[in-house]
């Protein structure tokens, strides 16, 4: 039971550190919700486009977390329509997963930033950029 509690208390500061990191990132950004053109245009950002091509099921977006905050997606329309970008803020490297493809998403981009452990930081819906509290 004690290794339960301990685990429970890990797994909440690393939540709450992710929260903090994307709090601060939308203070730099002076923004509540920026888009993902806004991010990628910010000078205090080192961001690097495109540098992986996830496939559906390497990504979290059939996740039940994820399905529950952007919508649920077709694995086979969505199969091939996926990019993975980097950015580094305030000395973290941060991945940015997300849809840019028309016949997966409608023309608009939507996915996840998350930090080095995989821990989802933000969202991104219709192309913006949102906090997980």
């Amino acid at each position: 039971m004690k290794l339960v509690n301990i685990l429970g208390l890990i797994i909440l500061s690393f939540q709450l550190q992710a929260t903090e990191l994307c709090n601060e990132l939308m203070q730099e950004l002076d923004m509540q919700y920026p888009s993902l053109f806004e991010l990628k245009e910010d000078a205090s950002i080192d961001y690097q486009e495109e540098v992986a091509t996830p496939s559906f099921e390497q990504s979290l977006l059939g996740s039940s977390q994820l399905i529950e905050l952007i919508g649920e997606f077709d694995s086979q329309y969505c199969q091939n329509a996926l990019t993975q970008d980097i950015m580094t803020f305030k000395g973290q490297s941060l991945n940015l997963i997300y849809t840019i493809e028309d016949s997966c998403d409608g023309g608009n981009s939507y996915g996840y930033i998350s930090d080095s452990q995989g821990l989802v930081v933000a969202t991104i819906q219709d192309s913006d950029i949102y906090c997980q509290d």
